[in-house]
């Protein structure tokens, strides 16, 4: 999980944990050089062991700090990572889903993304570019399906994930690392999110 330098995640950042806890005892906050409220908030959540963080100095990207999480979960023996962000865009009650989802994977190395389901309430355009960047990806893959790789909703077989090496440091990350991933031989699989 990550966090912007953003006010809104510093009020919403304690209930995405809690939600997060609900399904997965161990979380691990990246804090991307968040401004001081935000830090502030993520801190007290680690004083009070409902996570663990890792301070980023500066604001490096998404991408940046999926990496920094990533070499945390490799550091500490973990096989897969969630990411989730940190602003409740994303229901914590698929996570189950997405977790069966690998349990169900015939690799160790699948990466299973959420698959967003829009409605009318979605920005204008938003539904396009995820199409727009699935069919990048597929092109990329030569025709295997990736989903929507710009979904940041996912989990990542953390070692293939590191070893990999995606360049990206910002929103570039999320579909680089699938495609990566898929040429390297990971198996992708989607999970419908509600």
């Amino acid at each position: 999980m990550r966090d912007h330098p953003d006010l809104q995640q510093s009020s919403t950042i304690e209930e995405v944990v809690a939600r997060v806890r609900a399904h997965i005892p161990d979380v691990v906050v990246i804090d991307d050089g968040s401004a001081e409220p935000a830090r502030q908030v993520v801190q007290q959540l680690a004083d009070t062991h409902r996570c663990e963080v890792v301070f980023r100095p500066h604001n490096g990207g998404k991408g940046a700090a999926v990496k920094t999480g990533l070499a945390w979960a490799h550091e500490h023996h973990y096989d897969y990572a969630l990411q989730i962000d940190a602003d409740l865009q994303h229901n914590t009650d698929d996570i189950p889903k997405l977790i069966a989802a690998v349990g169900e994977a015939p690799t160790k190395e699948t990466l299973v993304l959420a698959q967003p389901v829009f409605d009318a309430s979605a920005p204008q355009g938003t539904a396009a570019r995820a199409s727009d960047h699935g069919v990048f990806a597929m092109v990329e893959t030569l025709g295997r399906k990736v989903g929507d790789p710009l979904c940041g909703y996912r989990i990542y077989p953390v070692e293939a994930a590191l070893r990999v090496k995606a360049r990206g440091d910002a929103m570039d990350f999320d579909p680089e690392i699938a495609v990566r991933l898929v040429w390297e031989g990971s198996r992708s699989c989607t999970s419908r999110r509600r």
